[in-house]
């Protein structure tokens, strides 16, 4: 997540959606040819918003949850091919053997974990981290149900029956002190009924008898819903790790909000400038809950954190939590930016949110992957290359397109973050699913001069090639996975002096994820 002020006019809530209800949405533009990597069309049509559906059969989900499974005669494997001239979600196999499959089989399916009260969590009315951003995802997957003839409604079950976390579970990740403090907050919060958001990490600093910064360049913000819709993300991972472990379902994926991967021990890290939009941080309580309930058949559990800004938050509760660093491996592969350079005469420094993940530690199972961003590559004119040169920026020499953008990303994960993971041998891994590394998404873009400069560019078919490799080493290892969303928000769009926030392109990659886990 990062920290800018931005405009957002689309806050809309799922429960505001009806059957009835039209959004006409952006065409998502041409993917980019790509000599060696997998090219897939992505098919947009103007979607039909939807509420989030009911559960249809709670008996058979409880009786599958204390592992009454039908009984099978067959060994039933699904099979689907992607093509460019195809649709994303069409599988190979006729609508009838793919109905059949799935309800034979139960434990192919994917679940989708989610719940009201997440939409309740409330910034001020421009922020980008708004509860337009899950209403954009199933509103994304209601139109690819009706494009691909009913394949998300076989392939994937919606779950809105989930818990909140208890203050033991917190206690997992955060100190008790930290825990308290938002408690605390919430009363104030709900004793004032107000209504409107505060900024949030100001009081965390007062809170740690740190500076405190200007609360009108605040980027995370408390409401008086905030603590539950808290509560229920965190809620609904250990749900979700509760399910797949007991072999309900094949995996999942969390799609709750606020994120977390920013929130440390604390809260606020010692040198972090910002929350990063987080509350309580649901992978890190996931992973010790997995530990906990489930010690008999989770020992070792593989946190992968994909997000655009480096998971710090994670990585200081991994660090200071987890008493074996044997059980828990952490990695996170993020753009990295924090430079200090004399440009056109005057000294320029800048640093990418949270201006951390650098280096790895061994010793605590943490591996780091920095990626180049985009805007460092030098910027050429008829001169030759004129904005950077080697005598101002001394990062000049080190730069590579090895280790930029959608190509350096998918050479890290296969050259560093695969054999590592294989190495580790995890028997769960939990995904902290970041989609800012999305093309011109706002949380992966650097301003200057009042124009914007991509520093990543993953398109669709990048996020599911990421989700089949991580699904691909669950395989061979015998682990399970459940997906939890981080950031990712969408492009800024802009009609005459109107400026709003598309989610098109952050709802298609979040579904390309999807799809990547129902393989």
């Amino acid at each position: 997540m990062g920290s800018r002020a931005n405009n957002d006019n689309l806050v809309v809530s799922v429960l505001q959606a009806t059957e009835n209800e039209e959004e006409a949405v952006p065409k998502t533009p041409p993917i980019r040819p790509q000599s060696k990597r997998r090219k897939v069309a992505v098919e947009t049509e103007t979607l039909q918003a939807v509420r989030i559906p009911t559960i249809p059969s709670v008996t058979n989900i409880e009786a599958m949850e204390q592992g009454n499974f039908p009984k099978l005669s067959i060994d039933v494997r699904v099979h689907r091919s992607l093509s460019t001239d195809s649709n994303l979600y069409s599988p190979t196999s006729s609508p009838r053997s793919r109905r059949e499959s799935f309800l034979a089989t139960p434990q192919l399916r994917t679940a989708i974990f989610h719940h009201e009260d997440c939409l309740k969590h409330r910034s001020i009315s421009t922020h980008q981290e708004a509860p337009e951003r899950v209403s954009a995802i199933f509103r994304k997957l209601r139109g690819l149900e009706v494009d691909s003839g009913g394949f998300l409604s076989e392939s994937v079950h919606i779950r809105n029956d989930v818990p909140c976390a208890t203050r033991a579970m917190l206690e997992y990740a955060h100190s008790r002190k930290y825990v308290d403090f938002v408690y605390n907050l919430h009363q104030k919060m709900n004793s004032s009924d107000s209504g409107t958001a505060v900024p949030f990490t100001p009081r965390v600093q007062r809170q740690l008898g740190r500076a405190v910064k200007d609360e009108k360049r605040c980027d995370t913000f408390f409401s008086s819903s905030t603590l539950k819709a808290a509560l229920r993300g965190a809620g609904a991972v250990t749900k979700a790790i509760d399910t797949v472990v007991n072999g309900t379902y094949k995996n999942a994926f969390v799609a709750v909000r606020p994120p977390g991967h920013h929130a440390g021990l604390n809260g606020l890290l010692q040198n972090a400038t910002s929350c990063g939009f987080c509350i309580f941080n649901n992978v890190a309580i996931g992973a010790k809950h997995a530990l906990t309930k489930h010690s008999k058949k989770i020992q070792r559990v593989a946190i992968v954190d994909i997000d655009v800004h480096h998971g710090n938050g994670t990585e200081e509760i991994v660090k200071q939590k987890f008493c074996d660093p044997d059980s828990i491996f952490f990695a996170s592969i993020h753009l990295y930016d924090s430079t200090s350079h004399l440009e056109n005469g005057k000294k320029n420094s800048f640093e990418f949110y949270p201006g951390s993940g650098k280096f790895s530690d061994t010793a605590k199972n943490v591996l780091n992957i920095p990626i180049t961003p985009l805007w460092k590559k030098p910027r050429r004119s008829k001169r030759g290359i004129s904005a950077l040169s080697t005598s101002t920026n001394p990062d000049f020499e080190t730069y590579s397109e090895d280790n930029m953008g959608a190509s350096g990303f998918r050479k890290q994960v296969t050259e560093t973050l695969v054999p590592a993971l294989k190495g580790f041998k995890p028997d769960i891994i939990l995904i902290s699913a970041g989609f800012d590394t999305g093309k011109d998404d706002i949380g992966c873009c650097k301003w200057e001069a009042g124009a914007s400069c991509s520093g990543m560019d993953l398109q669709p078919e990048d996020y599911e090639w990421t989700t089949v490799q991580i699904n691909d080493i669950a395989k061979s290892c015998g682990a399970l996975v459940v997906s939890v969303l981080e950031g990712g928000y969408g492009k800024y769009t802009r009609v005459g002096k109107k400026v709003s926030i598309s989610r098109e392109s952050f709802a298609s990659n979040v579904c390309a994820h999807i799809h990547g886990l129902t393989l």
